[in-house]
């Protein structure tokens, strides 16, 4: 009997066997989804992938950088922060601290790591996980070049092979060292710093050059996660990622054991300075600058003719200012704004210094983008009364730091406008080249420039001097004494007296002695003698930009200025008569260094008579030495050559001070924003007070500096000897006779019988015998 053989089949080996096809079959389908994605990035069916030409022309964003005339770092103007270098001009260091933890077979690849790259595109695509690595620095630059964009469920494997295809066209291009060079000045550390340079200037202010090995793999650690790793928010974390860093370094053998330990024990020390648009010396004058590149710019353009852009091309911005001189003049602004502010708000004590500016405050919240904001919503007058009244915390600036106060946006606005502010500007009156341009006290919260043009706030007594020149200019002698007594004048708005401030209005004064003291009555009678429009007419041809009303209260100075005007007009009387128009812009480089663009100087433009300047410097220098500013010698004990003038507006709305050294000339402001807010006394408000202490400190300051005491500490210009001749008069007379003298001086009319503008003046009175002998002079001070 025959046995028929059988076979036993496992009952588990079809299930293997369908399960390895169908893996087989998953794979084939995933690697053929992997190449048809590849097949489609290739293709440009995610956006067009970068060519060989674009890629071999590659130009980045690049900070122009503005400098002082001494070479230091004003600030920059960018889109990004980037600074690029040279690679040989980087830190070794730091080559080797990024090779060793970003890409430790960057000089084996030819630009894509295709063990990581695997790994990442199979759990990224197959298994929907975010991998993250597996990008060479390769990659790394062409995403830095080429940021990713969004395609879904695709983003990651779409923006990697991207990065795949370019990194191979760069690897075919360039040199490895050209790629790490434009990596690490491309590559962003955060705070909108971009490139090494920025980010080592920023952190430890110095060039990426200097790094030293701790440093370096610090800046190299912050790549990971810019802000986790940010070492001024974060210092442990910061140094615990660095450690990290030095450890890969050792690893691959950048560093021995030594030198890893001895890394290690480094602190942070940091040496952090953010430079943005609020930050760095001269803030205000950066706008300045800006705006008038901008113009050179729109008149330049490159080799291809495509044109210059201030915020991308790497350009090199050339000033007048002098670094130095600069942070002397912001200290005592400074120092003197916080000074004021506080005696500011002691004199008004209880009472409010806005109670009489509640028009203003309504107006001005009625402008506020709260306000508009509300209305935009269509909320009621009364909602917004309501709205307008909610407490938050707010940084404000005051007393010299920032403070986090809580405020509404209505107590916003009248806390801003009970803050004091100040501008100065010092000139070469040679030239008129700007070497120190303060337009306020903190940039960032309070950007108006108070030093340009555009700014209009009346000149006070500080306009005498233009007046008293076009008085000398008319042939009237400086030695022709006017008699102090008030006047009335007939104008087009009635009746108009102008007083002293110290109410005296006895005796006659030179020209001298009347600038000195700042006799507000002489100045009107010369006014008068000399002519409205000639004097207006030398006003501008002095520098003042703006319209003057013809009306006589200009004598008294009510006429809208700038400091950045009266400073021209100065340095007319500084430097013997001549125009000279400011610049602060000395010439442009582009990113290489080219020369672009450079300033080329007017001709002087002779505005007054030799003589006539240099009287009037002789004069101001008597303002200085015993007249309304001789506090500079007996507070502040300077002994410099020096002449200046002090002025004072109405209701001591704005404080003034002119100030005159040997190859600077300087114009001082001081005052709220609004002339409505002001002092409550001359005492504090007055120009002598408020204005010149800044000019006080700052040639202190320059004294105190062996290198600028040398070279501010000459003498001013010396009259000829016809012009002190013709100079050499008493300052002041006095006008009594026998009577008088017996008996006390008359009471001053209090409504004198009035006269139109321009009349000849009565005969006058003449001396008493004791005085007719003896003549006599006479300090005064008014405002």
């Amino acid at each position: 009997m025959a046995h028929k053989e059988t076979t036993s089949t496992h009952p588990y080996k079809p299930l293997l066997r369908k399960v390895l096809k169908w893996s087989l079959r998953l794979a084939a389908l995933g690697l053929i989804l992997i190449l048809l994605l590849i097949g489609s990035v290739w293709a440009g069916l995610f956006g067009p992938l970068p060519d060989y030409q674009e890629l071999n022309n590659l130009t980045q964003a690049k900070a122009s950088v503005v400098y002082s005339a001494d070479k230091v770092v004003l600030g920059k103007y960018y889109l990004q922060d980037r600074n690029p270098l040279r690679y040989d001009d980087i830190s070794p260091a730091l080559i080797h601290a990024l090779v060793a933890t970003e890409d430790a077979r960057f000089f084996e690849h030819d630009g894509v790591d295709y063990r990581s790259l695997g790994r990442v595109l199979v759990k990224s695509v197959i298994l929907q996980q975010n991998a993250g690595g597996g990008s060479t620095l390769s990659m790394q630059l062409a995403k830095n070049i080429y940021p990713r964009e969004s395609h879904g469920m695709l983003t990651m494997p779409v923006n990697k092979i991207k990065e795949v295809f370019t990194a191979k066209k760069l690897e075919s291009l360039y040199s490895k060292e050209q790629i790490l060079e434009a990596y690490l000045n491309t590559v962003p550390f955060g705070e909108s710093a971009f490139g090494v340079e920025s980010a080592s200037q920023r952190f430890f202010s110095k060039s990426a050059a200097d790094l030293e090995v701790h440093e370096a793999a610090l800046l190299v650690g912050l790549l990971k996660a810019t802000s986790w790793y940010n070492p001024v928010r974060h210092p442990e974390r910061a140094i615990t990622r660095r450690n990290v860093v030095l450890g890969q370094m050792h690893k691959y053998g950048y560093l021995t054991a030594e030198d890893l330990a001895e890394a290690k024990a480094q602190h942070l020390a940091l040496q952090y300075q953010k430079l943005d648009a609020h930050d760095g010396p001269a803030p205000y004058l950066r706008d300045q600058v800006a705006k008038q590149v901008k113009e050179v710019l729109a008149d330049l353009e490159k080799e291809d003719g495509s044109p210059y852009h201030l915020n991308k091309d790497g350009l090199r911005i050339y000033t007048t200012i002098d670094s130095r001189l600069q942070a002397i003049a912001e200290e005592a602004v400074d120092q003197n704004t916080i000074k004021l502010q506080r005696a500011f708000v002691d004199a008004w004590g209880r009472e409010d210094p806005l109670a009489g500016a509640e028009a203003l405050v309504e107006r001005l919240t009625k402008k506020s983008p709260h306000y508009r904001s509300y209305k935009a919503q269509g909320y009621d007058e009364a909602a917004i009364d309501s709205l307008m009244q909610i407490k938050t915390e707010q940084e404000v600036y005051a007393a010299g730091r920032l403070q986090v106060l809580n405020l509404s946006p209505v107590d916003s606005i009248r806390f801003y406008l009970k803050r004091l502010h100040t501008g100065f500007v010092a000139l070469d009156p040679d030239n008129g080249a700007v070497r120190v341009w303060v337009g306020g006290v903190n940039h960032r919260f309070m950007p108006y420039d108070r030093v340009g043009y555009h700014m209009k706030r009346q000149a006070g007594s500080t306009f005498k001097p233009i007046v008293y020149a076009a008085a000398l200019e008319a042939g009237i002698s400086p030695c022709d004494y006017i008699q102090a007594e008030q006047v009335s004048y007939n104008d087009k708005d009635g009746a108009w007296s102008p007083g002293n401030s110290d109410g005296e209005y006895e005796g006659k004064y030179s020209m001298e002695g009347a600038l000195a003291n700042s006799v507000n009555t002489v100045s009107v009678k010369v006014l008068e003698r000399t002519g409205i429009a000639p004097t207006i007419d030398l006003a501008h041809s002095l520098g003042i930009e703006k319209d003057i009303p013809e009306v006589p209260s200009i004598a008294l100075g009510t006429p809208q200025v700038s400091p950045l005007e009266m400073a021209t007009v100065y340095c007319a009387f500084a430097n013997g008569g001549y125009r000279v128009d400011p610049w602060f812009v000395q010439r442009i480089e582009d990113a290489e260094g080219r020369l672009l663009w450079e300033y080329e100087p007017e001709r002087k433009t002779p505005a007054i008579r030799e003589a006539t300047a240099d009287m009037i410097l002789h004069m101001m220098k008597s303002v200085a030495n015993e007249g309304t500013a001789r506090s500079l010698r007996s507070v502040y004990g300077l002994r410099n050559d020096l002449a200046g003038k002090t002025g004072t507006t109405q209701s001591n709305a704005d404080g003034w001070f002119m100030g005159v050294m040997p190859g600077l000339v300087t114009a001082t402001w001081v005052g709220a924003d609004y002339p409505v807010v002001h002092f409550r006394t001359t005492a504090e408000g007055q120009g002598a007070r408020s204005a010149l202490p800044v000019f006080a400190r700052f040639v202190q300051g320059i004294n105190n500096d062996s290198g600028l005491r040398t070279d501010y500490s000459g003498r001013l210009r010396s009259p000829s000897e016809e012009t002190l001749r013709n100079l050499d008069c008493d300052m002041f007379k006095e006008d009594i006779g026998f009577w008088t003298w017996l008996f006390g001086k008359k009471k001053k009319q209090e409504d004198p019988e009035a006269r139109d503008f321009g009349e000849e003046e009565q005969e006058e009175k003449k001396p008493g015998l004791f005085k007719r002998i003896f003549g006599g002079k006479k300090n005064k001070k008014n405002g």
